[in-house]
């Protein structure tokens, strides 16, 4: 999706704006991101985007939202991708942690996606962590 948006390309029924991105990574690093895009630019026959940034996260999203709105404003970033989301909240489960981070998703004003394990024990299709981190089951909203 990153490198869609960062290239405003349009592919499978999903039609991208063009913007910056900023993928905030709590699990791997610089090497492993970057080969993943160059293998998707390479896919899709495509420059690898040079509006597509990396950042290395270690604390709590809420606890870097000052320095992470920094980068937001310095770059002009368009959409925000937080992989992953339990590392990013701190406590996952929490619910005044979990209330937090959207705060502070929030406080961007941008599009944002955050990539959320799927948790075990018998919620196999719920992301895991807090309630809020949910979908509604009822369709409602």
């Amino acid at each position: 999706m990153g490198v869609l948006v960062s290239q405003g390309i349009s592919l499978h029924g999903m039609d991208a704006e063009p913007g910056a991105v900023l993928y905030l990574d709590y699990e791997t690093d610089e090497d492993t991101l970057w080969d993943r895009v160059n293998r998707l630019t390479q896919s899709l026959n495509i420059p690898i985007p040079d509006n597509f940034f990396y950042r290395q996260t270690f604390q709590t999203l809420a606890a870097d939202i000052e320095q992470i709105n920094r980068v937001v404003m310095e770059k002009h970033i368009e959409l925000l991708i937080i992989d992953s989301a339990a590392a990013a909240v701190g406590e996952p489960e929490s619910a005044a942690m979990t209330t937090e981070y959207f705060r502070a998703l929030r406080s961007l004003r941008i599009a944002t996606a955050t990539i959320a394990h799927v948790s075990k024990g018998g919620r196999e299709n719920e992301p895991f962590g807090s309630i809020f981190m949910e979908e509604p089951t009822t369709g409602e909203l």
